[in-house]
């Protein structure tokens, strides 16, 4: 049976604690010592400094970055991320992560990953945009479809990655592919609709793997942002019922489940959970102690301690925790892959010359199923954690790669 106790060391930078899971890799795979150093520091960096002019025509200077971790696979693909607090080592860490995921579903890209630092609530329209564009037109010789692929943050605007898609000039085959996220007017498409529906195909056979039916199964969502409200209405589809959900202002709870849709509502009309009317108001800590079938961790924050539900879903956090959790944890490199999905089937349908199974999305429930099946499978036949078994098969493929060239 696969081990259903890990710990979560959080002591060190994440660049390290990356590099560290990956050495673990390599001693379990026992992997070449060419390739564990190969894949320990990232391909390509490119360190930028834009200067733009704000709105009281004032200069001002903000560092960017763009990283490749390891092209031996396929091209880069990765998000541009705006922030002041993500270090280096964040940076690095998340294309690395992100070369993992690529591998563990069989998609032919490896990780990259770009920051502006800067925060986009602090800018002007006119200073985002112009970042935006200076960025991704100092990047045009190392960006493109067959070389690295911009994708959206998690909580970006379309509108972004259409100032991204002007800087590269003319929109054609090439630059639609080269960015994602668009807005559909552009060759874009809903890249939550898409994460939405990869999360449910993978929750269904998670779920089910656990003695648990979609159908009735009571969730719990900590961390509401608009890709968690999408998972959760297509969840409730199913017949699954959310019966409690937190954000940083609290929770609220009802055992015979919310009615997701005016939740959703007061949300977006009132930027909190709090002061929902049709719900009882619940702490964090009182959430994490009602029993439930599944937890859908998606808070950046992550989770501290364990929480009373049977199964946990990795699906935009992490757990965080120093002490042994005994609950099954499907980790992010499943469970959070759903954006990125959206994004490979928006460059293929931008690249592909008249591609149009995008929103039907034929063969993914039998993608998500073969692939929760082959980590679980590979967990249970090595005495693994589910989340050691996908990152152990995921080196595996990067480096199956690295010996055939």
């Amino acid at each position: 049976m696969a081990a259903t106790t890990e710990t979560f060391p959080r002591d060190t930078t994440p660049e390290l604690e990356a590099a560290q899971q990956l050495e673990e890799a390599a001693r379990f795979l026992d992997l070449e010592k060419w390739i564990l150093q190969r894949l320990r520091y990232c391909e390509r960096e490119i360190q930028l400094y834009a200067q733009v002019t704000n709105d009281t025509g004032e200069p001002r200077v903000f560092r960017a970055s763009r990283v490749q971790h390891a092209t031996v696979r396929g091209p880069g693909m990765g998000p541009l991320l705006f922030s002041k607090r993500l270090s280096t080592s964040e940076i690095h860490a998340l294309a690395m992560n992100l070369t993992w995921q690529w591998a563990l579903w069989k998609l032919p890209f490896s990780g990259s990953a770009g920051v502006i630092a800067a925060d986009m609530h602090e800018l002007s329209e006119q200073e985002a945009r112009s970042l935006t564009r200076y960025y991704v037109n100092q990047l045009r010789r190392t960006v493109g479809p067959q070389l690295d692929v911009i994708t959206p943050a998690r909580d970006s605007h379309p509108q972004v990655m259409a100032w991204a898609l002007s800087s590269l000039g003319a929109a054609d085959g090439r630059t639609l592919a080269t960015i994602t996220g668009k807005p559909g007017s552009l060759g874009g498409v809903d890249l939550h609709s898409i994460a939405a529906r990869f999360f449910r195909a993978l929750f269904t056979c998670a779920i089910k793997q656990y003695g648990i039916v979609a159908t009735g199964a009571r969730v719990t969502f900590l961390g509401f942002d608009a890709l968690a409200r999408r998972m959760a209405l297509e969840l409730e589809r199913t017949g699954t019922r959310i019966v409690a959900v937190a954000d940083r202002s609290g929770g609220v709870c009802d055992r015979s489940g919310l009615n997701v849709t005016p939740l959703i509502q007061h949300v977006e009309r009132e930027q909190v959970l709090f002061g929902y009317p049709e719900a009882k108001s619940i702490s964090t800590d009182e959430l994490l102690s009602e029993s439930c079938d599944a937890l859908v961790l998606s808070t950046p924050d992550g989770l501290m301690q364990s929480a009373a539900a049977r199964v946990i879903f990795e699906a935009g956090g992490q757990l965080q925790s120093n002490l042994p959790i005994k609950t099954p944890v499907v980790p992010a490199l499943l469970a959070d892959f759903g954006l990125s999905f959206g994004a490979f089937c928006e460059w293929r349908k931008n690249s592909s010359a008249g591609f149009t199974d995008v929103d039907g999305l034929r063969g993914l429930p039998v993608h998500v199923r073969n692939t929760w099946r082959e980590v679980h499978d590979y967990a249970q036949k090595h005495e693994l954690t589910l989340r050691a078994a996908a990152l152990n098969l995921a080196v595996s493929r990067v480096a199956e790669a690295m010996r055939l060239k």
